[in-house]
């Protein structure tokens, strides 16, 4: 028999009463599929009068589009599960797993100084970037990746919440409209400006330096760079300080190495998926995973 809080959407139920997270235009629940209340999901209610608030007549669209066109393309064993995608009158509806271990920022908050050593950061790093090939490979790009968005289920990360993410050309530039789109502080420099949409010659780099950032901020316990009060003062910020990593943290070289080279202001050199793919940070880990499973036959 169903409860006053519960609320039923074709075969699913959701629980009112059971918020697992929110956003500004929607929140997400718990939720099961009809005879199957034990096997708990995660559904997210967006209300259509709240998104056209938040983006606009036209943009509302489009993000709807995106999210479930993106969501459906992109899956591997690092990204959100999606069951079901609905629409209703009033609300659209993503029926996703349950992540039962919370998000990135909130492990972050569970360790001294917010920052994880760097042997687990690294093991986290390596799955967000596994899960993120399924994004480079369909040729998409996520446009708000920041700790938040990084879950966990059982140990196993999963990236999640598409809606802001693009289906692109990955050999052609791409007009990027700037305005709210985004974590100001994970965005690039290219976005970081007044103009409300601008050139971007390399668009899948910008979630290469999104992750850039993400990846220092699990090891030092905040991100590079001091957070002022607008996107103009960031980009000052940016453009006239380093990237520098405190000396009482031990970080590998061939880590800093990577972060440096995805944290490249000028997007020409900054680095490419593959290009991370095939640096020494990853070559040297998998020979070290290598050589433990052989001590271990």
């Amino acid at each position: 028999m169903e409860q006053p809080t519960q609320r039923l959407v074709d075969d699913y139920v959701y629980d009112t009463s059971k918020v697992l997270g929110q956003g500004a235009v929607g929140l997400v629940y718990e939720g099961w599929k009809k005879g199957d209340e034990n096997n708990v999901i995660a559904i997210k209610k967006q209300n259509f009068t709240l998104l056209i608030e938040h983006l606009g007549q036209k943009n509302y669209q489009q993000y709807i589009r995106r999210e479930a066109t993106i969501m459906k393309q992109v899956q591997n064993e690092n990204i959100v599960h999606i069951y079901q995608i609905k629409l209703t009158k009033e609300s659209f509806y993503i029926m996703m797993e349950y992540c039962n271990q919370g998000n990135l920022r909130q492990k972050l908050q569970k360790y001294p100084e917010k920052r994880i050593p760097e042997k687990e950061a690294v093991q986290i790093f390596k799955q967000i970037m596994n899960g993120y090939k399924a994004i480079f490979d369909a040729s998409a790009i996520h446009r708000d990746l920041k700790p938040e968005n990084i879950l966990f289920k059982d140990n196993v990360v999963k990236i999640a919440d598409f809606g802001l993410s693009k289906i692109i050309n990955k050999n052609a530039a791409l007009d990027i409209y700037t305005t709210n789109k985004g974590t100001p502080f994970y965005r690039p420099p290219q976005l970081l400006n007044d103009q409300h949409s601008v050139p971007v010659e390399y668009p899948q780099k910008i979630d290469i330096w999104s992750l850039g950032v993400l990846f220092y901020e699990m090891l030092v316990g905040k991100r590079p760079w001091l957070e002022v009060e607008n996107c103009s003062s960031y980009l000052d910020e940016i453009e006239n300080h380093d990237v520098g990593f405190p000396v009482h943290i031990p970080i590998s070289k061939q880590t800093k190495d990577l972060i440096l080279c995805m944290l490249t202001i000028d997007e020409k050199y900054r680095y490419s998926f593959e290009e991370c793919m095939d640096h020494p940070f990853f070559k040297e880990e998998t020979l070290e995973e290598k050589s433990q499973q052989e001590k271990q036959q």
